[in-house]
């Protein structure tokens, strides 16, 4: 018998080491399938399933950004709105009563009828004969069948609507607490006005006390900040007790809160109300009008005062991996800006400014210390450069750069990084100044021109004065040599003229000579 139980001892060894070895071998081929390329979609079905498991940054931005866009129908439904903030732990029946305070008739089923396996208890859902269709869609397991706050229109009052928030102190990823911080948080700087209902198993109050007590205290903490606040405003917040016996009465169960050691059950213990969705209980439950009627009565904590009082439910861990985010996508807008990529930058800022709504300090102190002086200081950069550009007149660049920075502004319209009519004003005036000493130039160039062509003309015309007195000495000259030429022939010609009227006069005087010879001769001869 014994060496029998040892090799059944050793078999069941067996088994257990197989057992964590496939567990071990699978958990590798899931932490291998999902890569920096998973989807968003496969990222929150994983984590849903196992939110211990741990995401690199890229994967947790992505998953944190799903998961607020999956919120934002919830706070678009929020503005103007007096918003019905429903909270509790999981299982509790939240789902349940706001589909019954919406009007849906309620029935109680086996499990297996709404094919349930495992559950013991019969469940409550919204009958098949219901008027009323189902409001918010309601889970019947210890899973939080709510992983993000879900806005419900009272089909009743379009001024109401209730927030089904998902269950408090619930095992959820980092990623979708953070994610469901900014919608809650959105929610709350939107609406009108907030009311409170805190819903609490009245067996977890009354016979598991001590862990209820905690869970309660600890869910008015994170949602006021401190008892300080929740006595202060407890007048707009309601305390909803489920599942007590269909006897009990509701001064029996005040009087046990007012005993408990907890200032917090002290002080719902005036506010708080016993309900069955299936309102089978005595005369100390609320029906579905009374509630309606109770909640209508109650005064609305103001939104600048919820805005402000408000906290978001973020453990530690939360912390960590917030402050963690928060420095990456810092750091990756730095990068964003200095490869002048506006867009992704722009991407990191969303984010940022998603991941600031929720109103934790470190991350605040981190943006208003790390980010926005970051993204001022490479704008006040980006404007000198363009300053300087424009001093230089090299508009070319300056245009260049002021477009930029337009592009800039119009990716981050709320921080006013850049005074946009400065620099065209700088632009306008660098130009105007550019173009007026352009025009100096030209007029300077145009007149030196002018002196350059009178010079000339001027040159010229003395070149001429200079040729045309050259001429006239030649022609002088000329005149000169023509006048003493003349002279000279006049002189050669009278010579001439002299000597001719002296040969005829010698031929005279010889002709007259010869007379009187050949007189004489003549007159020897007679």
């Amino acid at each position: 018998m014994y060496t029998i139980y040892l090799q059944s001892k050793k078999y069941i060894y067996h088994l257990i080491l197989l057992s964590l070895g496939a567990a071990v071998l699978g958990g590798c081929s899931q932490s291998h399938q999902l890569g920096i390329e998973a989807s968003p979609q496969e990222l929150l079905r994983t984590q849903l399933a196992n939110p211990t498991r741990e995401l690199n940054t890229t994967q947790s931005i992505s998953l944190i950004e799903h998961c607020a866009q999956l919120g934002e129908q919830t706070a678009a439904s929020a503005p103007d709105k007096e918003v019905i903030v429903i909270l509790g732990e999981t299982g509790v029946g939240k789902s349940t009563a706001i589909n019954r305070w919406t009007g849906c008739q309620m029935v109680s089923r086996i499990p297996e009828e709404e094919g349930i396996q495992g559950e013991m208890e019969d469940v409550i859902v919204v009958s098949s004969d219901s008027a009323q269709t189902e409001a918010t869609s309601i889970g019947h397991e210890m899973v939080s069948h709510t992983f993000i706050p879900r806005s419900v229109q009272d089909p009743h009052d379009d001024t109401r609507v209730y927030l089904d928030c998902p269950g408090f102190l619930d095992n959820r990823c980092s990623e979708i607490n953070i994610a469901n911080a900014i919608t809650t948080r959105r929610v709350l700087l939107q609406a009108r006005g907030v009311k409170a209902v805190f819903l609490a198993d009245y067996r977890a109050l009354f016979v598991g006390r001590t862990n209820g007590i905690q869970t309660m205290e600890t869910m008015c903490r994170q949602m006021f900040g401190g008892v300080d606040n929740l006595r202060t405003h407890q007048n707009s917040v309601l305390l909803g007790i489920n599942r007590a016996p269909l006897d009990m009465t509701l001064s029996r169960v005040r009087t046990r809160c007012t005993q408990m050691r907890s200032s917090t059950m002290q002080i719902l213990a005036d506010h708080l109300f016993l309900y069955d969705p299936l309102e089978q209980g005595g005369t100390g439950f609320w029906s579905r009008e009374q509630f309606l009627a109770t909640i209508e009565r109650v005064p609305r904590i103001s939104q600048q005062v919820a805005r402000n009082m408000f906290q978001t439910a973020l453990n530690d861990s939360d912390k960590t991996a917030l402050q963690r985010i928060v420095e990456h996508q810092v750091g990756e807008l730095r990068s964003a800006l200095e490869q002048d990529d506006y867009p992704a930058a722009r991407r990191c800022w969303n984010l940022l400014q998603q991941l600031r709504i929720i109103g934790h300090e470190e991350t605040a102190e981190r943006m208003e210390r790390q980010a926005i002086p970051h993204m001022r200081a490479y704008a006040a950069e980006r404007t000198a450069t363009f300053n300087d550009y424009a001093a230089q007149h090299n508009f070319t660049e300056a245009e260049r750069l002021l477009a930029s920075l337009r592009t800039l502004n119009e990716h981050f319209p709320e921080e006013s990084l850049v005074a946009l009519d400065n620099l065209n004003e700088t632009l306008n005036t660098a130009q105007a100044h550019r173009a007026a000493q352009l025009d100096a130039e030209e007029e300077a160039r145009r007149a030196e021109e002018e002196a350059r062509r009178a010079e000339e003309e001027a040159r010229r015309a003395e070149e001429e004065a200079r040729r045309a007195e050259e001429e006239a000495r030649r022609a002088r000259e000329e005149a000169r040599r023509a006048g003493e030429e003349a002279r000279k022939n006049r002189e050669a010609f009278e010579r001439e003229r002299s000597e001719k009227e002296d040969l005829a006069q010698r031929i005279d005087d010889l002709e007259r000579e010869l007379e009187k010879e050949e007189a004489k001769a003549m007159n020897n001869n007679h």
